[in-house]
């Protein structure tokens, strides 16, 4: 189950973080601020899928969590949210730091519990009702009966809060309520139905001018050897979005394509495009989906079954894993594969664009002399816009993140010390300046980060996404109201942390950064 905390400081969650202290299977993180701390635990379940919980008090410290929750619903990331509330007499009452947290986040929870106050003696059924309620907020946090995503559990506290003389029940009574009463959980995977690849490798074996497109969060593990092998099959080109999981990595062939958002523009409609993961990141390829001609089918292979398609252009949805079906898919177009005339004019159309584009830009070197199996995690804006561009495929095992549920650029900073810390790798953060002035408290964090942790902080004094922008050609009130300059350096920030702190002009020379 739970093997992740990240704990505020608080009275009335007293209980809990005793609760939590007392486990020396789970591994404790601390964070002073409530928003830093759940996006922490984001990125904590953002490295591995396992669910994270944070615990916290009650009043606005349960409303500093909204931001991450909202992201982690988006994104489908399993995360356990644990409020302290004050007891039933005192809501509605103007207590102090009182408010209603019954459904305080309203739709964006998987599920949601008003758990029932302590009692001295808890009956055994109750006992067991305790280790249902936490199997279940696990369950549910991990998609057992929806998509993954945030649980809300709110725990209500009479005082006294810290531990007080405890008189055990009769013996005999209350007897075998234990860990013993745990309830185990497994998930196993979603195949295909044979009749379902059938229809799909017809469709495929039809449809010669096909693509893969491969967006965001696409499943790791055995998926990017098994799409590149399809692929390879189909003789299909891969679209891949640099957050998608297949743009780096050791499958890596002349199949993928990252520079797509070059040329898409100039090349024929495709019959087919399969999709895989969330939508992609570039406008060029969100306008390439939104503007295919009606005769062109889009089928969207999901692991979840989430409904990703603001270009309502999917017409065939598979709820499946989509590494097993891509290995079926393979296995059927090769048992019935019908004789090749010469090469495939399509993909080497495709492959000639991708060798044409420029090879520039600051940021290949830098990945370039990332560590093997090193995380990369990219801020919103203008940062993961620029991975996008600039970062081609490469055959280097590079684990791209990002939190592009709802794009926003706030904790950032957490989300990214967390990945570093579940996941124990080196990890670079390209950040730009207004998402690190957002969290830059968040910094204090990096203490439990316990690998090596680089920011690459691209300051250009403000929204510089902005002026990509049809408004940046309107001043006034672009400057003032849209790129916002503030004129900051951070080099007394990093200083304020126990960071190293090393500046360099626009123009140095990008084998000099890395």
């Amino acid at each position: 189950g739970l093997r992740r905390v990240v704990i505020s400081p608080g009275s009335r969650s007293t209980p809990l973080t005793l609760a939590f202290a007392r486990r020396a299977d789970i591994q404790r993180y601390t964070a002073i601020d409530e928003r830093g701390a759940a996006f922490f635990a984001l990125g904590l379940a953002l490295a591995d899928g396992q669910p994270a919980a944070v615990v916290c008090t009650s009043g606005t410290a349960a409303g500093e969590y909204y931001p991450a929750i909202l992201e982690a619903d988006a994104s489908g990331i399993p995360l356990l949210v644990l409020t302290a509330d004050r007891p039933h007499e005192l809501r509605h009452s103007g207590a102090n730091q009182t408010t209603d947290q019954v459904k305080l986040y309203g739709g964006h929870v998987r599920w949601f519990v008003d758990v029932a106050l302590p009692e001295q003696a808890p009956a055994p059924r109750t006992q067991r009702s305790l280790w249902t309620l936490a199997a279940r907020a696990l369950a549910a946090a991990q998609g057992f009966e929806a998509p993954p995503g945030p649980v809300h559990l709110n725990f209500p506290f009479r005082k006294p809060l810290s531990p007080s003389p405890f008189t055990p029940p009769p013996a005999g009574e209350g007897q075998g309520v234990g860990a013993s009463s745990a309830t185990l959980l497994s998930r196993g995977v979603l195949h295909p139905t044979p009749e379902q690849v059938h229809a799909l490798g017809d469709l495929i074996r039809q449809k010669r001018r096909g693509v893969i497109l491969c967006g965001v969060r696409c499943p790791s593990g055995e998926f990017p050897q098994a799409v590149t092998a399809l692929a390879r099959e189909a003789g299909y080109p891969i679209l891949a979005e640099a957050l998608s999981g297949v743009r780096f990595g050791p499958h890596v062939d002349d199949l993928v394509l990252g520079g797509y958002e070059a040329y898409l523009k100039e090349m024929p409609a495709p019959d087919l495009v399969l999709r895989f993961g969330a939508l992609p990141v570039g406008k060029g390829a969100l306008d390439w989906l939104a503007g295919l001609p009606p005769e062109t089918q889009v089928v969207h292979i999901s692991a979840d079954g989430r409904w990703q398609d603001d270009t309502h252009r999917v017409r065939y949805l598979l709820h499946a894993d989509p590494a097993l079906t891509c290995r079926a898919l393979r296995e059927a177009l090769s048992t019935r594969r019908e004789a090749a005339s010469g090469s495939n004019d399509w993909l080497c159309a495709w492959q000639a664009q991708e060798q044409a584009v420029p090879r520039t830009g600051w940021l290949p070197p830098l990945v370039q002399a990332l560590p093997e199996e090193s995380n990369l995690f990219v801020a919103n804006s203008l940062a993961v816009r620029l991975l996008g561009e600039q970062v081609l495929p490469m055959p280097k095992r590079v684990h791209v993140f990002a939190n592009r549920g709802l794009s926003g650029i706030d904790g950032t900073i957490a989300s990214a010390a967390g990945t570093a810390a579940a996941s124990r790798r080196p990890t670079l953060l390209l950040i730009g300046d207004l998402a690190f002035l957002h969290d830059m408290n968040s910094l204090h964090l990096l203490q439990q980060v316990e690998t090596p942790f680089a920011i690459l902080l691209m300051n250009n004094d403000g929204g510089g996404i902005f002026e990509r922008l049809p408004i940046a050609a309107h001043e006034p009130p672009f400057t003032d109201l849209f790129r916002m300059p503030h004129g900051m350096t951070f080099e007394h920030a990093a200083r304020q942390f126990g960071l190293g702190y090393f500046g360099y002009a626009q123009d140095t020379p990008a084998t000099s950064l890395a």
